[in-house]
């Protein structure tokens, strides 16, 4: 009998260890799933994932002609005002109009220029606050945070979304689903705890993903959509319902008055509507199907036909899982699958102006949609009775964690360089007349590897034969590889493909300059000006033209031309500084070589130039100072030495100017053996 009480003593020892054990594990599990430690870990994943991001180069698509071209405007926050009131490419006109992504890219470039660290950090950290706001919007569906979390740690590793954290202009979707995001989480809180603070958050939020891309008009049909389908019973009144919809409207026309009256926004006739929108609706199961299974990833991809069919049986699927479990859950599964539909019908009702020859969908536009898909799949497997006790579901969400990191941090590598990035989009997409285009430019500017870029050029040509850039770059590439009278042909032919724009005759001057055609370059140079009046550089190598077939008052009036269009342009006070001692006016080129030193303190020749003449008017102190700063430039320029030694030959420093002189021999001047021969035996 003893023997039985002690045992059943121990029993209870060993049941009330095991609810200590029990209650242990779900204390910890507990304090994981929430704040701060849920947000930290969250933060640590991305980062070990995408951390090497921040040594990747910029130059990809679009970062060139946004970021790298656009540098000084965007280095200089007296430039807010124009950043704010331009396209992405910091023009009037355009297609778009995003000047939050413009702010942005104005901070970025104060912390790191041309490197491209600070671009992907933004990046890097928006995707975390975004994915943050992510799970706490997946909390306020269920209370199961085990699942919230490890669907939202999914999402942030997803190889799907590599686009849009390794690839600087998908700023503007990163910030359009950060603050659509934080807008609708604030929009519940408020019919749930009708408190306007959040109300007031609600309008705040949605007027900064208005001025990050022109999508968000969608949030508000989703917030009230959410308050029709799941929150009615809520009742809020209808003034509460009257203030966020009067505020929208309001900031969505004050945004539409920005855009359109004074960017001056104007999307040409067919590349925004229906059409485009038929062209495109493989997007939708293409999009469900890389999210479920994430193959066939590229920056410009094609459309699939296996990708269309696979996604269009899971959109299927989707559909029919909400019809039957409509009288539970359906009515929340549906509104995960509007959600996507709806901030998805935008992006494909666009068209860019090359169609299919470029590519027919962008990954990172499915980075806000695809947040439906998930809230969808969250409510499935937390509220649909036997998957929500089914306890093999979070095993299986925590294998892909890894699963998904690895295949994500080793994909992300094809962005680490402009060339790996285009290698990635043409073996992605051999289609992509573009591509080719792009990935040949890399190689011309970038590696210099002309021969490699010229094969590109023609692969595209092939594929798109009235595209004038290809023509014209194949040209400069000829031309560097002195193959004359191809790189003439290609220019021509690029001016006749696109009769209106002046690049190509501007490479036609160029050559013709090369060549001594002066007369006929100076006509390419009347012909660009004719297309850009306001194309200072060509006043100033017309200027430079006409003085050399001694027109010099017509050079005079183009460099003139030149420096009141552009009154910090250091090269036309420089070639105004030559002309004015072809006229024999030295105190007026001495002004100019000044001047052209002031704006570039590193101006060689101008210096050399200064000195030259400082040395006709016998200032030979001022000669010797200017020669000096020359040679303190770049030691190796000969004519520096040379016309030091003559400085200091007429300040009898025979010594010196020999010294001088031998230098500039050994450097290969032939002048200097002269002087050598008679002032130094």
């Amino acid at each position: 009998m003893k023997w039985e009480i002690d045992e059943l003593e121990k029993m209870g020892k060993k049941e009330v260890s095991k609810k200590k054990k029990t209650q242990s594990k779900k204390i910890v599990g507990d304090i994981l799933y929430r704040f701060p430690i849920a947000y930290i870990v969250l933060f640590i994943l991305i980062f070990i994932v995408y951390g090497h991001t921040l040594w990747f180069q910029l130059g990809k698509l679009d970062e060139t002609n946004i970021i790298l071209d656009n540098l000084g405007l965007l280095s200089d926050f007296k430039n807010l005002k124009e950043v704010f009131l331009t396209n992405p490419f910091f023009n009037k006109g355009g297609d778009f109009y995003r000047p939050l992504q413009n702010i942005s890219f104005m901070i970025d470039a104060h912390l790191s220029g041309q490197n491209g660290w600070a671009y992907y950090l933004s990046n890097l950290l928006i995707h975390f606050v975004t994915c943050s706001l992510i799970y706490y919007l997946l909390t306020l569906f269920g209370k199961n945070r085990k699942i919230a979390l490890l669907l939202t740690v999914i999402f942030a590793l997803h190889p799907l979304f590599v686009q849009t954290v390794a690839w600087a202009p998908s700023r503007g979707d990163l910030l359009l689903t950060m603050f659509g995001i934080a807008s609708f989480i604030f929009f519940i809180r408020y019919i749930r705890d009708k408190n306007y603070y959040f109300l007031l958050f609600t309008i705040l939020a949605f007027a900064m993903a208005l001025i990050s891309k022109e999508t968000a008009v969608i949030i508000p049909v989703i917030c009230l959509l959410y308050y029709l389908f799941i929150e009615k019973e809520k009742n809020i009144s209808i003034t509460g319902l009257v203030i966020p919809a009067v505020s929208c409207i309001f900031l969505f026309l004050l945004f539409m008055y920005l855009r359109n009256g004074i960017v001056g926004i104007v999307v040409e006739k067919g590349q925004f509507g229906l059409l485009p929108f038929l062209v495109h609706l493989r997007t939708i199961p293409e999009f469900i199907s890389k999210f479920f299974l994430p193959l066939n990833l590229g920056p410009m991809p094609a459309f699939s036909m296996p990708l269309t069919i696979f996604g269009t049986l899971l959109f299927a699927l989707l559909i029919g899982i909400s019809v039957r479990y409509w009288s539970g859950s359906g009515r929340m599964f549906l509104f995960g699958l509007i959600w996507f539909l709806l901030f998805v019908i935008p992006a494909i009702m666009y068209i860019n102006k090359f169609g299919a020859a470029s590519y027919d969908y962008m990954e990172h536009r499915a980075y806000l949609p695809l947040v439906g898909i998930l809230i969808f799949i969250y409510l499935f497997l937390t509220t649909t009775p036997k998957i929500k006790e089914n306890k093999t579901i979070p095993v299986i969400l925590l294998l892909l964690v890894p699963v998904f990191g690895v295949y994500t941090h080793i994909y992300s590598r094809n962005y680490r360089t402009p060339m790996s990035y285009y290698n990635l989009a043409v073996s992605n997409n051999p289609a992509s007349a573009i591509a080719y285009i792009n990935r040949g430019t890399t190689r011309m500017n970038f590696n210099k590897d002309y021969r490699g870029a010229i094969a590109d050029y023609n692969q595209s040509i092939n594929m798109l034969p009235d595209y004038a850039a290809a023509y014209n770059n194949r040209g400069n590439c000829k031309e560097q590889l002195h193959d004359t009278a191809g790189a003439m042909a290609d220019y021509e032919k690029a001016s006749r493909v696109k009769p209106d724009w002046f690049a190509p005759h501007v490479n036609l001057a160029s050559l013709k300059r090369n060549l001594g055609m002066f007369k006929e370059a100076i006509l390419e140079y009347d012909t660009v000006l004719a297309y850009s009046p306001s194309f200072y550089q060509a006043y100033n190598e017309r200027g430079y033209l006409k003085r050399e077939i001694r027109d010099y008052q017509g050079a005079l009036e183009d460099l003139n031309q030149a420096i009141i269009l552009h009154e910090n342009y250091p090269e036309a006070f420089f070639n105004r500084g030559v002309l004015a001692i072809t006229l024999q006016n030295h105190q007026a080129a001495i002004q100019d070589f000044t001047k052209a030193i002031q704006l570039n303190n590193k101006y060689l020749e101008a210096f050399v130039n200064r000195g030259t003449v400082k040395f006709q008017l016998q200032d030979y102190s001022g000669a010797m100072e200017d020669f000096n700063r020359a040679l303190a430039i770049d030691n190796q320029y000969a004519e520096a030495y040379l016309d030091r030694g003559m400085v200091r030959f007429m300040t009898q420093d025979l010594k010196g100017a020999c010294g001088d002189w031998e230098t500039a021999k050994k450097l290969g001047l032939t002048d200097a053996e002269n002087l050598l021969q008679q002032y130094c035996k």
